[in-house]
């Protein structure tokens, strides 16, 4: 994986940063590691020591008090591999399957980026861990001209966000993303501009793993949060949006279309998108709270409209098997707790058993309170 950079963006976390890294020295990656932090002083000390004492390939990059977007946007112009990807300080790469898709993006040109399957995990404070969730399932999209292959993303949208890309690729992305002020808009373009780039290739090989601890709570992130708070700000961010989308596909020579068809066609598009976000039972529980002058901040995370959502999403467990509590697998350090969106997740094949014992294994060696400190030569 010599061709290959992992990009760490870290900001006040050392504990999950020193669990990463020792989690990937355990596994003996071999690719390059490039750290983005901008951390507070504390943190970013702690941090700077961590990375130097480490024994990958590592590069620590500082960006002190940067925005996120604009330090992911610096921080990809310091790789020099030509292919990268991205994990989240408290997240987790499999690289077993990273391998399947540095592979398989070698070796098609056509396409833009690669996907394994993600899965959503929570260590708890006993050292248990949990397994809650197989997401990021969807087929391959291959169709042969841009819009069919947007059209195709959007159907069931799962963002592009983690996979293994072409560097030059996503430095562009990036670039483009900085007309745009929030979270959403930003994610839907990456994978938008992904789409009409080339094929969207998935793997059915877990590769990343998403922490469901605690982070940083952002505005906007959902269409239906956004709707509800401020409607006018929504629809003005998605004409730019549908501006900078409809300049990818117009630059792109396999496109057949004008430009109004184009705009009228990403409105279609995104309006079916918009309706699989705002299910009925949501929408009229939030009808009812405002009515009864409830506070949008208060009534948000409530099952009664984030079930719906996962519903809408696919990423429940399969009807038969709703009604089933988790099942518990001892590993060679711990239990893991598998619930039933993990072990029989609807919209694909659950995993095998042989799958779910060779992940066990690998993710053994991670531990999400670490020290900050490496461990000494011999300690795992």
């Amino acid at each position: 994986m010599h061709d290959f950079t992992l990009v760490i963006p870290t900001y006040n976390r050392a504990q999950q940063l020193a669990a990463l890294l020792s989690y990937l020295e355990a596994q003996n990656a071999d690719c390059r590691v490039l750290v983005l932090d901008s951390s507070r002083p504390e943190a970013l000390a702690a941090n700077r020591q961590r990375a130097a004492a480490s024994s990958l390939d590592l590069e620590f990059a500082e960006f002190p008090d940067l925005e996120p977007s604009e330090k992911w946007r610096q921080g990809l112009q310091k790789v020099r591999t030509p292919f990268c990807g991205l994990c989240a300080d408290d997240d987790l790469v499999i690289l077993e399957g990273v391998r399947h898709c540095l592979g398989s993006l070698r070796s098609n040109l056509a396409a833009s980026v690669v996907q394994g399957y993600s899965f959503s995990f929570l260590s708890r404070p006993d050292g248990d861990m949990e397994l809650n969730n197989i997401v990021y399932f969807q087929s391959t999209i291959d169709d042969p001209s841009p819009l069919e292959r947007l059209d195709k993303l959007f159907q069931q949208y799962q963002a592009l966000s983690h996979g293994v890309f072409r560097t030059r690729t996503l430095q562009r992305t990036l670039d483009a993303l900085q007309s745009l002020t929030q979270t959403l808009t930003r994610e839907l373009l990456w994978s938008a501009l992904m789409a009409i780039g080339g094929y969207v290739i998935r793997l059915p090989h877990l590769s990343y793993g998403r922490s469901m601890g605690p982070t940083a709570a952002f505005d906007y992130w959902h269409p239906l949060e956004w709707f509800s708070k401020d409607p006018d700000s929504l629809f003005a961010e998605y004409l730019r949006y549908r501006e900078l989308t409809t300049a990818a596909i117009f630059r792109r020579a396999d496109n057949e279309h004008q430009l109004d068809e184009i705009h009228g066609m990403l409105d279609l598009i995104h309006l079916r998108y918009l309706a699989q976000h705002m299910p009925d039972s949501a929408v009229q529980f939030i009808v009812e709270q405002q009515i009864a002058g409830a506070n949008f901040a208060e009534y948000w995370p409530r099952h009664e409209i984030h079930l719906p959502h996962y519903d809408a999403a696919g990423i429940r467990a399969t009807s038969e098997l709703e009604t089933l509590g988790p099942m518990s697998i001892r590993g060679p350090d711990r239990s893991y707790h598998l619930f039933p969106s993990f072990y029989a997740p609807r919209g694909t094949q659950s995993p095998q058993m042989a799958d779910i014992v060779r992940l066990i294994n690998v993710l053994d060696s991670y531990r999400a309170v670490a020290r900050c400190d490496p461990p000494a030569k011999g300690e795992t």
